[in-house]
């Protein structure tokens, strides 16, 4: 192993120990900081008045903790607050201005995401509460059920997060076999109850049952399947809007598409992703209006995800499935490449416009360009050059840091590409370099340069590939 390759390996794993550690201290100290804060200002300022007030009465008695009191209102007040237009508003910007923070922008990221998986709210949180033989064979814990997965000599897995008592966010993912698994009817905040309470507040009885895989399978499918309310709806707004023009009205896109997305009813929607819905319906709409170009998939997809975000609020998850949604848009009407190309490009101006990094973004892009191709070797490398291209396009317009875009976008697609067990690397990363040559022409960037990133970036996932998959890449880009 070259000293090099060392160097990388110990800065990843001070980086990951470091985040990790972060990710579980961070929360714990900001919500006592917070509520210690609240308790002695409140408790300060009420106590002797309320002290005062029961004296003119006669009446001597010993108040026990306002602040404890005030503090939950406070809290109440403002999640009420937040409710309101006004609030989400307010909400938003200090959001986006917390995720500009360099680092701590991840920490929230992150942050916010567990915590919407844990409140039950979120579409791709946690949904279904079963116990595990954990951490032996008879002793049951409490997890909930994440996803399914095929394993080498295991017909099926089913992974399975055990959180930790009374701090959920740090815990374990396990993947166990079907007959080792009950299904529970515990719902989410019943369980997070019983976990914050250490098990004092827990159900008197609790009804289970073994794992159907294949109803699971059935289930898993249903909610990941495009919702023909939200595709319709979004369409139909989107249609009201986009015309032959070069360039569409975002704020107007912005503003049909949330509304429209409000009007559906939540029961009728059984899908796991809002914004992968509404942007299958977008590219319908644009497509059904005259021949699609990049220029109005992007304006399309930046109105269409703020439009998602008014209505639902936006995550990286957000970018991964509006991307998802392009892709699956555009295959129908087989347009993909131009569609993918707009919607990588649209994604990276939204990322800027509400302050998620350009990094986090680029990743979500990739990891969602290589799902949703990774049955087509061919499609997966026709649609990493629209990726790259519209990744590079997106940076450029936001401001962004083009060059580490580009490799930084090469490197997560020949990484992702590998793990899905895609073979013909060294084709992709080639490609990957032509893509971003004709980019530098188009943008009026420096071609070489602009493709010695991509190079740097798909060298980069060479070193962390295996011998002969790594060599494949590297013997490519030398050629």
């Amino acid at each position: 192993m070259s000293l090099k390759s060392i160097r990388l390996a110990l800065l990843g794993h001070f980086r990951k120990s470091l985040v990790s550690g972060l990710l579980l201290l961070v929360p714990v100290a900001l919500t006592y900081v917070i509520v210690i804060f609240l308790f002695d200002l409140v408790d300060g300022v009420l106590r002797p008045w309320i002290q005062w007030i029961l004296g003119r009465f006669g009446i001597e008695w010993t108040l026990p903790d306002p602040g404890i009191l005030a503090a939950v209102v406070i809290v109440y007040l403002i999640g009420a607050f937040a409710a309101l237009r006004l609030g989400r508003r307010a909400v938003d910007w200090v959001r986006a201005s917390l995720l500009r923070v360099p680092f701590i922008g991840t920490i929230y990221s992150a942050n916010r995401q567990l915590v919407e998986s844990f409140s039950g709210t979120s579409t791709t949180g946690f949904k279904r509460v079963v116990l595990v033989q954990f951490p032996r064979a008879g002793t049951w814990s409490l997890g909930f059920l994440t996803g399914i997965t095929d394993a080498d000599g295991v017909e099926k897995l089913l992974m399975t997060y055990v959180p930790t008592a009374p701090l959920p966010n740090s815990g374990f993912v396990v993947l166990v076999p079907p007959n080792e698994v009950l299904d529970t009817d515990l719902s989410v905040p019943d369980a997070m109850q019983l976990i914050f309470s250490g098990g004092i507040v827990s159900p008197r009885t609790m009804k289970t049952t073994k794992i159907d895989v294949a109803e699971l399978e059935r289930q898993i499918q249903e909610a990941e399947a495009p919702s023909k309310a939200i595709t319709k709806a979004v369409s139909s707004s989107v249609s009201a809007i986009v015309s032959r023009a070069t360039r569409l009205s975002v704020r107007r896109l912005r503003k049909s598409s949330a509304k429209a997305i409000s009007a559906v009813d939540a029961s009728e929607h059984g899908s796991g992703s809002v914004a992968r819905d509404a942007m299958i319906g977008a590219v319908h709409a644009v497509d059904e209006h005259g021949t699609p170009s990049v220029d109005h998939v992007r304006d399309a997809t930046i109105g269409v995800t703020l439009g998602v975000g008014d209505a639902t609020g936006i995550t990286n998850r957000t970018l991964h499935d509006a991307v998802s949604g392009a892709i699956h848009g555009g295959r129908t009407r087989d347009i993909q490449d131009v569609t993918l190309q707009g919607a990588a490009e649209g994604t990276m101006q939204v990322a800027a416009s509400v302050g998620i990094p350009a990094d986090q973004a680029v990743t979500q892009v990739t990891r969602a360009t290589v799902e949703a191709l990774r049955d087509s070797e061919e499609e997966l490398i026709e649609g990493g050059r629209a990726t790259i291209r519209g990744v590079i396009a997106g940076a450029s317009n936001a401001g962004e840091d083009v060059l580490d875009a580009a490799r930084h976008s090469a490197y997560e697609l020949v990484s992702h590409a590998a793990a899905e067990g895609f073979t013909d690397l060294d084709t992709l990363a080639t490609s990957l370099v032509k893509a971003a040559e004709l980019a530098g022409e188009e943008l009026s960037i420096d071609a070489r340069v602009l493709s010695k990133a991509v190079v740097n970036g798909c060298l980069e996932a060479a070193e962390k590939l295996s011998d002969s998959a790594g060599e494949q890449v590297k013997s490519a880009l030398a050629g």
